[in-house]
């Protein structure tokens, strides 16, 4: 059984799929238009949701949800719909994302040339939506999330929820085991897949100690769906994170964070990445993330280009198969290929790599951006850290952990075009909004002093 056969083409859009993408498109935009209030508690929802499903074998449900309600909050804002601030927000947090935001959209453009790919465009699209989002939440008043806990767990038990299904379903009709094997077609692989984790579990265990009624029923559905997930697609990245949430659930001290984050470090170091790339050699899940790090560095060796401005978004993909040929063939053997790498007709996959390989974050952002633009990204980590350290919220120390553990997914997983992300290291954005309104004030401080230490430099 073949669960690749038909990928999504432009071609797509001038039959039903297109007419119900466009459909629901129109939906989304209309609701954004004449409710603006509805857009952020709607994005928030599409961006966990559409973070595992993929259409025909690519994840771009959140990313309509984000163009559609972006769009129509422009549109409400320019007739005058959505109120301005009293006081427009300190621009200066905003201006350093948007100017990223924008950097990412012209870096897909190179990407998008270099490669003749017109699918790329859709990243062109992204990051522009993602420069107005940020913008609109700093100048206009977006109405918050109410009960903010429970909007993201419920989202997240929905699609988790059909997540098991969907590999309850491979195994009954394709054979023990197959769950897997839908995965990068019909469902994300599992590391992006859990990512929403990564928010809602904090949000669950809040929700089961404060609550009462069926708030606090959401929060322990939650807990169990979340745990579901991570034991029956065998995610050690889920565990990981849990057991990090659950030892600063049971401290109030703000210090247990700087421990959890060093055990979180060391376990994906050893068991992820591996101390050298023959270490993990008989860690067959593992040989991929262990070796993209010298795979990369073998890349900007020979053009140090790379490193200073990279080659564009997704160039990566056509740039590195030499580099991870070679590493292949250094250390993963012929028997290991054959004995445990099976395609999705359980055959042994081929040891040539073609045209084009994928790699994690880190290296795929350090590749097509450059020093530039994975400087900025970890700016942006920071300002949101500081803005969540100094914000009066008693709960802080779980968003915090919160962004290490979005920060940490890097080394698993690309997550390019995972909305979540970027609404992680928003400002004003996902973690500002469960930390409240004083991670946002905090944020501005921080931004703004930065700038300034910069000028004084």
């Amino acid at each position: 059984m073949n669960v690749t056969e038909g990928t999504l083409s432009i071609g797509d859009l001038a039959g039903p799929l297109g007419l119900a993408i466009i459909a629901l498109a129109a939906c989304l935009l209309g609701a954004a238009m004449l409710r603006p209030r509805w857009a952020w508690p709607l994005l928030v929802i599409g961006a966990i949701v559409g973070s595992g499903p993929k259409l025909k074998g690519y994840v771009v449900y959140d990313e309509l949800f984000l163009l559609a309600l972006v769009g129509g909050v422009l549109l409400a804002a320019a007739v005058g719909v959505v109120r301005e601030r009293l006081t427009p927000a300190p621009r200066t947090d905003t201006a350093l994302f948007v100017t990223w935001a924008l950097l990412m959209a012209v870096q897909s453009v190179r990407g998008m040339l270099a490669e003749g790919d017109p699918r790329i465009a859709r990243w062109i699209a992204m990051y522009l939506a993602l420069a107005a989002l940020a913008w609109v939440l700093s100048r206009y008043r977006v109405a918050p999330l109410r009960n903010r806990y429970a909007v993201v767990v419920g989202a997240t038990v929905a699609v988790y929820t059909a997540y098991l299904a969907a590999g309850a379903y491979w195994e009954a009709t394709v054979a023990p085991g197959a769950r897997f094997f839908a995965q990068g077609y019909v469902w994300a692989g599992t590391a992006g897949a859990v990512f929403p984790t990564v928010v809602a579990f904090p949000a669950a265990l809040l929700l089961a100690e404060r609550q009462r009624g069926w708030m606090r029923a959401l929060g322990v559905a939650g807990l169990l769906v979340i745990a579901a997930v991570a034991w029956y697609y065998d995610s050690r990245y889920s565990w990981l994170v849990m057991g990090g949430y659950v030892v600063l659930w049971l401290t109030n001290r703000l210090w247990m964070l700087a421990g959890t984050v060093a055990v979180a470090a060391s376990f994906v170091l050893v068991t992820g990445m591996g101390l050298t790339a023959s270490d993990a050699v008989d860690y067959v899940s593992d040989q991929t993330r262990t070796l993209q790090f010298e795979i990369a560095r073998d890349a900007i060796a020979d053009d140090w280009t790379l490193a200073a401005i990279g080659a564009g978004v997704y160039t990566h993909r056509t740039i590195l198969p030499p580099y991870a040929q070679r590493a292949f063939d250094r250390y993963v053997s012929d028997e290991t290929l054959n004995g445990m790498w099976l395609d999705y007709e359980g055959q042994p996959i081929a040891r040539g790599f073609g045209g084009t390989y994928r790699t994690t974050g880190l290296p795929a952002f350090f590749i097509d951006t450059g020093i530039l633009g994975i400087g900025l990204l970890a700016v942006l980590f920071i300002l949101r850290a500081v803005a969540l350290a100094r914000s009066t919220a008693s709960d802080r120390r779980l968003w915090l952990a919160a962004l290490a553990f979005g920060g940490a997914a890097m080394l698993l997983l690309n997550p390019i075009d995972l909305v979540l992300f970027y609404l992680l290291i928003m400002p004003d954005g996902l973690l500002d909004e469960l930390a409240g309104s004083s991670a946002r004030t905090a944020g501005r401080r921080a931004a703004a002093a930065t700038v300034r230490a910069v000028r004084a430099a």
